[in-house]
C-alpha cells in the first residue's frame, strides 16, 4: 500500500534518519508495543530505509494522553508533548527526518513530534501516518 506510492520510497530513501512517535511508559505498558515502532519494521522488511532512532522523543512526563482530550485540549498540551532524549540532541542537528505515527487525529500529536525536532536543530521534519481519522468537527 504504501510502497505503491513513490513518494513514501522517496521520502524514506531521501531521509537522514526516522523515528516513531513514542508513547508514555504507561501506554506503552497498556498496549505493550509503540505501534508506530511496528509500522517501521514492517515498511524496513519491503524496502530500503534511513537508520531507525527509537529513542529520540520521549513524552513528557506530565503530559496526558490526548485520545481522551478534545481539539482545543489538545492543543494547549502541544509544546509540551515531547522532550529530546539529552544524548539525541548531536544526532538531530542538520539532519532530514521522518515521524512515523499510526493515525492522526487532530495533528497536535505529529506538530509536537516535528516542533521538538526542529527546535533542536533538524534540518527539516516530515511526517508519515499509517491512517487519518475523519476532520474533527470545528471545536471538537
Amino acid at each position: 500500500m504504501w510502497l505503491d506510492d513513490p513518494h513514501i520510497v522517496a521520502l524514506l530513501q531521501e531521509a537522514d534518519g526516522w523515528l516513531p512517535v513514542p508513547l508514555s511508559p504507561q501506554r506503552l505498558a497498556e498496549r505493550g508495543h509503540n505501534q508506530a515502532w511496528s509500522l517501521m519494521q514492517a515498511l524496513a522488511r519491503r524496502t530500503r530505509t534511513p537508520p531507525a532512532q527509537a529513542q529520540v522523543l520521549r513524552r513528557a512526563a506530565q503530559a496526558p494522553v490526548l485520545h481522551y482530550l478534545d481539539a482545543v485540549s489538545r492543543r494547549q498540551w502541544e509544546t509540551q508533548l515531547f522532550q529530546l532524549a539529552p544524548s539525541a540532541q548531536r544526532w538531530v542537528r542538520g539532519r532530514h527526518l521522518v515521524v512515523v505515527d499510526d493515525v492522526m487525529t487532530t495533528g497536535t500529536t505529529l506538530r509536537a513530534a516535528c516542533a521538538a525536532l526542529l527546535q533542536a536543530g533538524a534540518a527539516s521534519v516530515r511526517a508519515l501516518v499509517l491512517a487519518r481519522t475523519p476532520a474533527p468537527e470545528h471545536g471538537a
